[in-house]
């Protein structure tokens, strides 16, 4: 994951407007455990094309690993948003069992 972090980092340099590269480049970030600067990669995506759905999808897991169940649900809530999909609405279900304190805020209807 190393080499890719390289790799990617090369490619944003040589675009810096490529959400694709920031996305993988966020991926292999958190596979190597660095979380923090997974959920800046997914966060710059997100900036460049607000409706990137993987990389909301993606921020939510960091967010989900990191504790921050808050953010973990708004994003799950943006996937549903762009994209009202099962695996997502799951995912949301599971994250509100786990802490039902959330679920007042955890539908946008």
């Amino acid at each position: 994951y190393d080499r890719a972090v390289e790799d990617y980092t090369k490619a944003i340099e040589l675009d810096p407007d490529f959400s694709y590269a920031y996305i993988n480049r966020g991926i292999a970030y958190y596979e190597l455990g660095q979380y923090e600067r997974a959920v800046e990669d997914y966060t710059k995506a997100i900036e460049l094309d607000p409706d990137y759905i993987k990389a909301y999808n993606n921020r939510s897991y960091v967010y989900w690993v990191l504790e921050q169940y808050d953010k973990a649900l708004q994003d799950l809530n943006k996937v549903i948003e762009l994209d009202p999909n099962e695996f997502a609405i799951n995912n949301r279900e599971s994250l509100l069992r786990e802490h039902p304190y959330l679920v007042p805020w955890g539908i946008n209807d």
